[in-house]
């Protein structure tokens, strides 16, 4: 099952699995200046376990493509059926909570933040999703109390590295969602009630992101202790090879393919 970060290009459905997606994130983090982490210090690599593997749920879905016959396209992280996806969001959250509690909170209260009332959604928002939604809130809240951290200090830290969570996975998402160099006014411009671009670890300035060439990517304020290099892997999928094999074969049989950037 597709959860993939999709577009098009060229007669092609460029195609980029959600966990390279997150794992570029997790690169970001990495790099980020040490004052990001001021809040919460001890918590620094659970942090940098969540925001790496935030979409690690999707690693066996995005192995078959499944096809979305309203929109003549791929399934996407947008489009997906919530009840194809929710129980996968849930397994990811369980097998990180044996590992990092804290990582698995942040990872579960990023899911539960989006309004999925806004994303494009087939089938809508059936009951028994609005009750696993309610579920994993209350999953969030007893690791808050295992952690100690239901008061205004532990909300608080929470709440700071939450938005390094959300500005790394929105920088990621900014470069995944269209050709690298691609000059956009507002690549979100679709997803305006869906990802914050207001992030309080900034202090107040306004992030502003553009590409200076197909592999340099002005960040301002610049958020890395230096400018660094990253790369992105995906798959140029053709669409005569879709309609003619299917989306699974075409799928499988297109090579990766790599791009190359630096943050600057």
């Amino acid at each position: 099952m597709d959860t993939m970060i999709v577009y098009e290009k060229n007669g092609a459905f460029v195609m980029i699995r959600q966990d390279d997606h997150g794992r570029l994130a997790g690169e970001i983090a990495g790099r980020l200046k040490d004052e990001f982490f001021a809040v919460g210090m001890e918590k620094k690599s659970s942090v940098l376990f969540a925001i790496s593997e935030h979409d690690g749920s999707w690693v066996d879905l995005d192995e078959v493509p499944l096809w979305n016959d309203r929109d003549e396209a791929p399934y996407t992280f947008q489009d997906m059926p919530l009840l194809l996806r929710l129980p996968f969001y849930i397994r990811g959250i369980d097998e990180m909570e044996e590992r990092d509690e804290y990582a698995a909170l942040l990872h579960s209260i990023h899911y539960t933040s989006f309004n999925v009332g806004a994303l494009p959604v087939v089938g809508g928002i059936p009951e028994k999703a609005v009750t696993l939604i309610g579920e994993e809130k209350s999953r969030q809240q007893m690791i808050k109390q295992r952690l100690r951290l239901n008061n205004p200090e532990g909300e608080a830290m929470i709440q700071h590295h939450l938005q390094i969570l959300q500005l790394c996975d929105y920088l990621s998402l900014y470069i995944c969602l269209n050709e690298l160099g691609t000059q956009k006014a507002d690549p979100f411009s679709n997803y305006k009630q869906i990802f914050a671009q207001h992030f309080s670890v900034l202090k107040g300035e306004e992030l502003k992101v553009g590409w200076f060439s197909q592999d340099q990517l002005s960040v301002r304020p610049f958020l890395l202790k230096e400018k660094a290099q990253f790369h992105i892997r995906y798959k140029e999928v053709n669409k005569t090879d879709v309609r003619e094999n299917g989306i699974v074969h075409a799928y499988q049989n297109s090579p990766w393919k790599e791009s190359v950037f630096q943050l600057v």
